[in-house]
């Protein structure tokens, strides 16, 4: 079973499901069932059929159970749960839902990664002056990414939700708006990334809420001296 996967994890495709995943897994409790709206799956570029096959591979090895919204058909077709055509396209329902054996999870996916430590992170909103495992960078005064970095860091470990974002960067929700907004906080997310080269398990967006995910460390940091 090892062997195949192994396999299936050089897919990128595979592993972009594998990572999303894993931030759910931060969000639910052990035990907990796992729900991921099919929009986290499409901001990445996944298809039905990359999804079909990454599923149906996780779920043939017994990794995750109980997957609703989806189901295969005697040929290994996805259909939706009300449908018994074999020729219907599969399910698009907004969310996907299933249980994970997290600790064959993270012994198959995890590896190295599960020892790596979360960054440091020192930021001064005063000046948008921080620093990042003593790595420096700069936000520019007032600018979105700006204030909600700094709400971020003010609340390190804690969700900050989709509703208050909008209100920091002066946008109203409504449903006319809804995906102009959803693209704006997804292109704010990849902004902050960029600035302060950080990975989407260290800020992460979960259908637009945002978490920073770190240690904060309240003296500003000294230069590591040169050594001889």
């Amino acid at each position: 079973m090892e062997n195949k996967l192994k396999t299936m994890i050089m897919n990128e495709k595979f592993l972009k499901l594998i990572g999303i995943i894993k931030i759910q897994l931060f969000f639910f409790k052990e035990n907990e069932k796992i729900k991921i709206s099919r929009e986290q799956f499409t901001k990445e570029n996944l298809t039905e059929d990359d999804l079909e096959k990454g599923f149906k591979k996780l779920l043939d090895d017994k990794i995750i159970s109980s997957l609703a919204n989806i189901i295969y058909n005697e040929e290994g077709r996805l259909l939706s749960e009300d449908n018994n055509d074999s020729e219907t396209q599969y399910c698009r329902e907004q969310s996907i839902y299933f249980f994970i054996d997290r600790q064959k999870f993270y012994k198959l996916f995890e590896g190295k990664q599960n020892n790596e430590k979360m960054p440091e992170i020192f930021y001064d909103k005063e000046t948008g002056l921080g620093y990042i495992n003593s790595k420096k960078f700069k936000l520019k005064d007032n600018q979105p990414d700006y204030k909600i970095f700094a709400k971020l860091y003010c609340q390190i470990g804690k969700k900050l939700l989709r509703s208050d974002i909008l209100k920091i960067i002066g946008r109203e929700e409504s449903e006319a708006e809804r995906i102009n907004n959803t693209f704006a906080i997804n292109e704010l997310a990849k902004k902050i990334r960029s600035r302060t080269n950080l990975n989407t398990e260290q800020l992460v967006n979960n259908n637009g809420n945002l978490t920073l995910r770190a240690i904060k460390i309240k003296d500003f940091p000294k230069p590591t001296p040169n050594l001889p």
